[in-house]
């Protein structure tokens, strides 16, 4: 069809015919001058008429403003010709595209692109040193963080950048300019991301030092610990979604703030309950009780309790697995609001130092999935 390709952009015009013929406006229809400078907006950037069908086709024509400036000279590429330039199997290369969360098949295949071979040609790099499984399982640890930056950076702009489109009745060139804009300030997230990787790089290792390895590489002694809020459920039935929103990001943002003071680290927020750990008991209890403090005063969250767990721990992508773990979890819903539940293991570390805490010894205690009972001890602020 004539003028399917570049968008004849003058002005600040477009070849209204062509957009027409196209099925992307229908000139003297309702909306028609609105969507007419919208299309003139994508052509100035450079917008094919073929990429703006595309886009209506899925009805993302406002969002193709910020894929234009992502990827301003976007250069696809078949797979075939990726895995030839790579000298890499056509089904390797799909299982590293899969293994990083971008599929190449399927409804809704991401593009391949020139920019791709440099990630996949750092695959085979690590794949030599480290071997095909643990490469692609690290790999699915960074499309997985990749996916929750971009999904962050998404819902940011929806939340705080939707309601005031809306109020002021945005035009749809003006949405695709705030996407614009948008995507133009996540343009330093990638070198942050560097920088920070880097730097927890550091601190991982620093962690990692202070950790007894077993033999078997695969197991480490570690303290872990559980904070949850006591009756979440009832709690959040009494809020509005953006109230339930913004207290949990608090409840978040203490979570990390104390795990940080006490050199821990939060390992993943499930809901309202933040699991942690630390290489020393002593500093996970530091970290639940300050939680449960800070959770305390807050005027919304309901008050919390903890457990801590310490032992062997299998450690893998960044997570821990094992009974101390499933220990540590299942002895939160034993406290009581405000305080602690730890192990033994844990109370005898905590009797060899000073602390401010109140320790009591628990009736020896049933806990699920455990087939003897377990000596555990109350922990509090005195």
């Amino acid at each position: 069809m004539a003028g399917m390709g570049r968008a004849e952009a003058g002005d600040g015009g477009v070849d209204v015919d062509a957009l027409a013929a196209a099925g992307l406006i229908e000139p003297g229809a309702p909306g028609a001058l609105e969507r007419l400078g919208l299309l003139q907006h994508l052509a100035a950037r450079g917008a094919t008429i073929d990429q703006m069908v595309a886009a209506a086709r899925s009805d993302r024509l406002t969002a193709l403003a910020a894929d234009l400036v992502m990827f301003p000279d976007l250069e696809r590429i078949t797979v075939e010709a990726a895995a030839e330039l790579l000298r890499m199997d056509v089904d390797r290369l799909r299982r590293v595209r899969l293994a990083i969360g971008l599929p190449l098949d399927g409804d809704d295949p991401t593009p391949l692109t020139t920019g791709d071979l440099e990630t996949l040609a750092a695959f085979e790099l690590g794949a030599a040193v480290f071997g095909d499984a643990a490469t692609l399982q690290y790999s699915r640890v960074i499309g997985s963080a990749a996916a929750r930056l971009a999904e962050a950076a998404v819902q940011l702009f929806n939340h705080e950048a939707g309601p005031r489109l809306a109020s002021e009745n945005a035009s749809e060139v003006e949405r695709a300019k705030a996407s614009e804009d948008a995507i133009e300030a996540l343009q330093v997230v990638p070198d942050v991301f560097r920088t920070l990787l880097m730097q927890h790089t550091l601190l991982a290792i620093r962690r990692s030092s202070l950790e007894q390895i077993d033999d078997d590489y695969e197991s480490v002694h570690a303290a872990v610990g559980f904070v949850d809020l006591v009756g979440s459920t009832a709690w959040a039935q009494e809020l509005s979604p953006a109230e339930l929103g913004r207290a949990l990001v608090e409840f978040e943002t203490a979570a990390f703030d104390a795990a940080c003071r006490h050199g821990g680290r939060v390992v993943k927020l499930i809901g309202d309950e933040a699991m942690f750990a630390a290489p020393d008991p002593y500093a996970a209890c530091h970290i639940g009780l300050e939680l449960c403090a800070l959770v305390e005063v807050h005027p919304i969250l309901p008050s919390a309790r903890g457990g801590v767990a310490c032992g062997p721990v299998t450690a893998r992508d960044g997570d821990y697995f094992g009974s101390v773990v499933n220990l540590a979890s299942r002895t939160v819903h034993v406290a009581e609001p405000s305080t602690m539940v730890i192990t033994d293991v844990v109370a005898q570390v905590l009797d060899g130092r000073s602390h401010p805490w109140q320790v009591e010894a628990l009736p020896p205690t049933e806990i699920r999935g455990f087939a003897e009972l377990q000596t555990l001890h109350l922990l509090r602020h005195r």
